[in-house]
């Protein structure tokens, strides 16, 4: 019992933290960001680019082709922060959970996965 209460606030901590970062993030970045996604938002979905699905990795939400702290970022930005870009290539890349719905779930989940020996990595998203 104590451990998983350490466990659970440890990960508090770090979306505190993350999200205290994320709102320090500046207009240029943003900016840069958002410039270089309008390459990747041309490509619509895996049915009609099936190459994508070759590529796409779940919770890999800023299409860096690694998951890591930078998409637990992009995806409390995306979440949280109007006007903020969409996880790319698809928004469903942001479903680390696999329960079918992007939220604060999948930030925890890709949170646990990075910090918490032992947890599983991102499920299967954009399957359907």
């Amino acid at each position: 019992m104590k451990r998983k209460m350490k466990l659970g606030t440890i990960t508090a901590v770090v979306i505190v933290g993350l999200m205290v970062a994320s709102a320090f993030m500046s207009i240029a970045t943003r900016t840069t960001i958002s410039s270089s996604l309008s390459e990747k938002k041309q490509i619509a979905d895996t049915a009609t680019h099936p190459q994508l699905s070759l590529s796409m990795k779940c919770g890999d939400v800023n299409y860096d082709h690694s998951v890591n702290v930078n998409d637990v970022v992009y995806l409390i930005n995306y979440l949280f922060v109007p006007g903020s870009p969409e996880p790319v290539p698809m928004r469903c890349v942001g479903d680390a959970n696999g329960d079918g719905v992007t939220n604060v779930n999948d930030v925890v989940y890709l949170i646990n996965y990075l910090f918490v020996p032992g947890s599983p990595g991102p499920l299967s998203c954009c399957s359907g």
